[in-house]
């Protein structure tokens, strides 16, 4: 049996790793945040502001102003509070002329991904750690351009999922307008303390195998992620956009009354994603006449099915996996909306309240832990998809004051996306519309573009 991680005894910024996060993605989700500023703003000012209120929130948060290194006596990652031993944080000035669009050139075409190269705009180039690399948590880089500015928030996906990064901006938020002088009425939570209830498992679920299709046990611990998802600049992304009316025309779409199975919107989304996508990806001439199978994995939050009643934005990495599968002939030549969307719901359905409880019982009982990974990552781009959804985090609603412009203006990914092959769905717009990043690679993205299926509900953003 591997090495279990240890107990949490008291509250702590450099937390115990719980189990999930031993096994999470090892690479940065660069988030970019986007922000209108007067034409006349002072760049030094919001600089120094944005500093302190990230040392501030570092300072109480768990997690956040740490880095993972190596536990010598278990041989497993562990964090620890890095101080001032790491810049990690960086300000960029691109506001010369015709170096950068303007905050208004962007805000006219709905903040274009092909305008926001990493190189560019985020702290790292890559979201993969190469050899060498140091593995703090969070990495910030402020961009000022003309009329805004695009925050980069680079945030380690293995010990940090969407809610957490909803949480840690929460929480950034709250200082930068503390430090403007404006009075926090109601202070956001840090919710902790429920790690320590979902450190081991509960002894109940045995934690085999073959009851996690998800994960692959590797005989080996993997240098880094599969090749293709290290190639760079391979993938061409676009943010499209849904609108209320064509939501509700894809879920009347992907609705069998006949079945009596009840989807919801997001289930006939990613049914669409799913169809569409790989009909760009592979389509079926490109198909050798072998079988085939095409693998749709969606990430899941895992706090909704623990063992332990737990807080709901808990801080930490609990991320979960449920796979769809479908014959990949059948899903490109047979199968309806309705079909996809059913058979992302019942991959949802079988990760019940026993499945975090269940997969720590598999890395308990894995002696290789680091060498459990994502079946989606094997072979994607590809037959695989990795779909996740953002939508029900409010990140416009948060408060930043009125050195920031009160509130932000949009979220971005760069041009790249999260890694290749993950289709994000962002935070609900506010009239009620959804933005999608969805990206392939750059010699399949016309065939997605003109594909009447797609087209039929989904708008090009830009």
């Amino acid at each position: 049996m591997g090495s279990r991680p240890g107990s949490i005894s008291q509250p702590t910024l450099a937390a115990p790793l719980i189990p999930t996060e031993h096994i999470g993605p090892k690479g940065w989700i660069r988030y970019l945040y986007l922000f209108e500023l007067p034409e006349n703003y002072d760049a030094a000012r919001v600089e120094q502001l944005l500093r302190d209120a990230f040392i501030a929130a570092k300072k109480r948060t768990p997690l956040l102003g740490c880095e993972a290194v190596p536990d010598l006596k278990t041989g497993l990652l562990t964090l620890r509070e890095y101080g001032d031993e790491i810049n990690d944080f960086k300000a960029k000035d691109l506001r010369a002329p015709g170096l950068f669009p303007s905050f208004a050139e962007l805000q006219a075409k709905n903040f274009p991904v092909s305008a926001l190269e990493a190189d560019d705009v985020c702290y790292r180039s890559s979201e993969w750690p190469e050899a060498g690399d140091r593995l703090p948590v969070t990495l910030m880089q402020a961009n000022f351009i003309n009329g805004g500015l695009i925050l980069n928030w680079c945030i380690f996906h293995a010990y940090s999922d969407g809610t957490t990064a909803y949480k840690f901006t929460e929480i950034l938020a709250e200082d930068v307008r503390r430090l403007q002088g404006i009075k926090i009425t109601n202070p956001c939570e840090i919710p902790y303390e429920d790690r320590a209830k979902i450190m081991r498992s509960s002894g109940r679920k045995p934690g085999k195998p073959e009851d996690h299709p998800e994960y692959v046990a590797l005989p080996f611990v993997p240098e880094g992620p599969p090749p293709k998802l290290l190639e760079r600049n391979t993938i061409k992304g676009q943010v499209f956009y849904f609108s209320p009316e064509s939501m509700a025309a894809l879920k009347k779409d992907s609705t069998d009354e006949n079945s009596g199975e009840w989807i919801s919107t997001n289930d006939a989304v990613a049914g669409l994603v799913w169809r569409t996508v790989m009909n760009a990806q592979m389509p079926v001439e490109s198909l050798n006449g072998e079988a085939q199978q095409a693998l749709f994995t969606v990430a899941t939050d895992t706090r909704r099915r623990a063992h332990a009643p737990m807080h709901k934005q808990t801080i930490g990495n609990f991320v979960g996996f449920a796979d769809a599968r479908m014959d990949l002939k059948r899903l490109l030549t047979e199968a309806t909306l309705a079909e996809t969307a059913r058979e992302v719901r019942r991959s949802i359905t079988r990760s019940d309240k026993d499945y975090l409880d269940s997969l720590t019982a598999l890395i308990e009982n894995t002696e290789n832990i680091y060498g459990l990974a994502p079946t989606v990552f094997l072979d994607m781009p590809g037959p695989n998809i990795l779909y996740t959804t953002w939508r029900n985090f409010t990140l416009y609603d948060l408060q930043w004051g009125s050195a920031l412009g009160n509130q932000m203006r949009s979220m971005r990914l760069p041009q790249a996306g999260m890694c290749n092959g993950a289709q994000i769905v962002f935070p609900e717009h506010k009239d009620g519309g959804l933005e999608m990043y969805v990206g392939v690679e750059k010699q399949n993205f016309e065939r997605l573009c003109q594909d009447p299926l797609w087209r039929k509900y989904a708008e090009i953003r830009e």
